[in-house]
């Protein structure tokens, strides 16, 4: 494996004198026994810049493999303050779980629905006494008409984004 040693200047390495080691992505990926796609995808991943047959240090391979350890703590530390930002909100009341308001629509919808199921045949000799089956027809129809309309909007609802 050809693996190229470097004293660095500071401006090279950014320690005056300090040693970088540098080979290109398939001497890397040969010296650690990876798959070369592997190693690229990672180098990718982590945000590493290299040209193809261009050189990389060994501070951007361990980067790309092991990841940035101040990122992921600062991940972990960012979900940590939103969990507890939520809990805080539920316990203040400002949150409710989907699982409330889906018992609650449904709770509303049944007996709207209900009603509207039963307002032909309670409601056919009101609109017209002259002749109640051809009210309880229409008025049949349009409630057939309706409720998938509202069925429609409250799926919807329930896909809306969290």
């Amino acid at each position: 494996m050809k693996m190229e040693k470097r004293i660095g200047k500071s401006g090279e390495t950014g320690k005056l004198g300090s040693t970088r080691i540098e080979a290109t992505v398939y001497s890397w990926a040969h010296a650690i026994n990876i798959d070369p796609k592997t190693l690229t995808k990672r180098l990718r991943i982590a945000d590493v810049q290299y040209t193809r047959r261009g050189r990389i240090s060994a501070a951007n391979i361990y980067r790309a493999l092991a990841g940035d350890d101040k990122q992921a703590r600062a991940r972990r530390e960012n979900a940590q303050a939103e969990l507890f930002e939520s809990k805080l909100q539920e316990r203040l009341g400002n949150l409710i779980h989907k699982e409330s308001v889906q018992t609650a629509m449904r709770n509303f919808c049944l007996p709207v629905r209900q009603r509207l199921n039963s307002l032909a045949p309670e409601c056919a000799h009101l609109c017209n006494p002259s002749d109640p089956v051809h009210a309880r027809r229409v008025l049949d129809e349009w409630v057939k008409r309706a409720l998938p309309v509202i069925r429609e909007e409250k799926q919807k609802l329930d896909g809306a984004p969290k």
